[in-house]
């Protein structure tokens, strides 16, 4: 839901902004990611079909998003990736800038690696959200190994529990 929000949020706040959706495949993308966004769309913005030769916000419940991507009237574009295109090409998302890039679930680390490339130009951001299902995996490693924990609080929930070693 934060994520979707967001993501909606950029692509409202001025012209011509970028935003990536990724999710592990196409099926995922359009029954977690396309329905969140389309929810945080203003209504006057849903479905306005094509409009010209730049606007294009089509989308139903079974489908999602035309062509995994909608563009809004201020030219704002948002476009649905999933990880499959990257392992097929590696270097599929070179050369792209975008403004805020949304990555649910079990990223690869080589992709992971790449994003900030993206969004170096525009001073955007990556937003990484997923569940552990899978535990320790390469990526949730990625941000883990070497940290170092700074500073800890009381969590009233977890107050008679040791959550981690030494907090």
């Amino acid at each position: 839901e934060f994520a979707a929000y967001q993501c909606v949020k950029m692509l409202l706040s001025g012209k011509d902004k970028s935003v990536w959706c990724f999710q592990e495949n196409d099926t995922a993308s359009k029954e977690r990611q396309h329905p969140l966004l389309y929810r945080y769309l203003p209504p006057d913005m849903r479905d306005l079909g094509r409009i010209g030769k730049i606007i294009n916000v089509a989308y139903t419940k079974k489908n999602g998003f035309t062509d995994s991507v909608f563009i809004l009237p201020n030219g704002s574009v948002c476009r649905f990736w999933n990880y499959a295109q990257f392992q097929q090409n590696p270097h599929v998302f070179e050369g792209a800038e975008c403004d805020l890039i949304w990555a649910d679930e079990l990223i690869p680390p080589e992709l992971l690696e790449t994003l900030p490339y993206r969004i170096a130009t525009r001073g955007g951001r990556v937003l990484l959200t997923f569940t552990p299902l899978d535990g320790y995996t390469l990526t949730v490693k990625e941000f883990l190994e070497g940290a170092e924990i700074q500073q800890t609080r009381p969590a009233s929930l977890f107050a008679d529990q040791e959550t981690l070693p030494g907090c």
